[in-house]
């Protein structure tokens, strides 16, 4: 299964609660088409680079990136919905090239001491 993200940019004057509701649904979307959630990262409000069409004077939006893995129709699926739902300013759903910390493999601490003691024997020029 390949790895997804869904970026939401919401109104900033949105409820908490709308917000925590439309998540759920993307939640429920992507483990009903066979996909997992991996992670959701709330990165909360944040200036918005340019003026959207969408919203007129809005100037920042609360950002909100759900991490997911699922079969080929999964993203489709997250989209249509994301495309319906009110309370969104933008939204973006792609292949995702950054991998989640709950999914990065650990470093044991024999490599960690390896790698610094192989830099400290190296020549410095």
């Amino acid at each position: 299964m390949k790895r997804y993200e869904a970026i939401c940019i919401f109104y900033p004057d949105l409820a908490p609660e709308k917000i925590d509701s439309v998540i759920s649904k993307v939640e429920g979307k992507i483990t009903g088409s066979g996909g997992e959630v991996k992670k959701i990262d709330r990165w909360g409000m944040k200036k918005l680079s340019y003026a959207p069409r969408k919203g007129k004077g809005v100037k920042e939006g609360y950002y909100v990136a759900v991490y997911f893995s699922g079969p080929g129709a999964t993203p489709n699926e997250v989209n249509g919905l994301l495309s319906v739902t009110e309370g969104l300013i933008r939204h973006m759903v792609a292949v995702s090239q950054v991998m989640p910390a709950a999914e990065k493999p650990e470093t044991k601490e024999e490599d960690k001491v390896e790698i610094a003691s192989s830099m400290l024997e190296s020549p410095q020029k």
